[in-house]
């Protein structure tokens, strides 16, 4: 029989107590893909053939509950998705969450976390990866223009290109509004030099916290170009 009891799972409670490169990792994945119910209860969701995040996600918190098989259907194109996710229940970590800004509804709201700017380039670097394999993409176009680009808020896209600019000195590129009338933007940059510098930039460093599929898919681009 299904357990309708969230608090008889076991949590590592103050898993996230310590913002290191990993942590701030699954930060930026809980600022893409993540999301907050309420003072008590998290989650984070995403399509089914990343089902290693979650199990990654779910090994870093200790949790001891079920992983959950959604199917959700987009009402604009009709077309059905299967996607996995886990919801755990700490208070002690959606109090955490709150103070990086990831609160409920926050798809609107979120802005890049001032507590995450003011750490090492490895810290910042780290989320914005977490935010990238959850809310970007790089696109190699008629297999010559690279495209790189992260999707969210007005906010949030200015506080992620304010940081690459800091640490990359790319150029400053005017965000796109996906949605008229929401806020809802893009940050992109083309070419192969900048593109390419920044998820050179992006992916130094500890290979286990990575959402295999796009760091792949990085890897064979880099083939192809080369």
């Amino acid at each position: 029989t299904r357990n309708l009891n969230p608090w008889k799972y076991q949590i590592n409670h103050h898993a996230i107590d310590h913002l290191d490169k990993r942590t701030a990792w699954l930060l930026g994945w809980m600022a893409s893909d993540g999301f907050v119910i309420n003072d008590h209860r998290f989650g984070l969701k995403v399509a089914s053939i990343d089902a290693d995040i979650i199990e990654k996600f779910k090994n870093y918190l200790k949790f001891t509950g079920p992983i959950y098989q959604i199917t959700q259907t987009l009402k604009q194109t009709n077309k059905s998705y299967k996607q996995i996710g886990i919801i755990p229940t700490s208070t002690r970590i959606v109090h955490k969450l709150k103070q990086f800004g990831i609160i409920p509804n926050n798809s609107l709201l979120l802005k890049f976390p001032v507590n995450i700017g003011k750490q090492s380039e490895n810290i910042i670097r780290f989320f914005i990866r977490g935010i990238f394999e959850g809310d970007g993409s790089l696109l190699l176009e008629k297999n010559k223009s690279l495209l790189f680009q992260i999707v969210g808020t007005k906010a949030l896209c200015v506080g992620i290109q304010k940081q690459l600019i800091r640490f990359l000195r790319v150029k400053k590129t005017k965000l796109t509004n996906n949605i008229l009338g929401h806020n809802h933007y893009a940050l992109r940059y083309r070419g192969r030099f900048q593109a390419l510098r920044i998820m050179e930039w992006l992916y130094q460093n500890s290979f286990d916290y990575v959402l295999n599929r796009k760091y792949t898919n990085y890897l064979s681009i880099l083939r192809k170009l080369s």
